[in-house]
């Protein structure tokens, strides 16, 4: 991902919850803290990990579907 600069770590892709990753972004931020920082500290309380698609909801599984074929291949 060149648009980052090696500034970021890539962990993930969002299949579902976009609305939440939005939400995290477009967070209040703290200027004197930095740029990037929000105002109030942010944290992620789960995830889920998906290891195949034989446990997807419908929902789910098209989301998979539309990625990039590299992202679903990527260790």
């Amino acid at each position: 991902t060149p648009q980052l600069d090696g500034q970021y770590t890539v962990f993930g892709h969002v299949v579902m919850g976009q609305e939440v990753a939005d939400m995290i972004v477009n967070a209040e931020k703290n200027p004197a803290a930095g740029q990037d920082a929000p105002a109030i500290p942010v944290a992620i309380n789960r995830i889920t990990i998906i290891e195949g698609t034989g446990d997807l909801t419908a929902d789910e599984l098209v989301a998979w579907e539309a990625l990039p074929a590299d992202l679903k291949s990527a260790k």
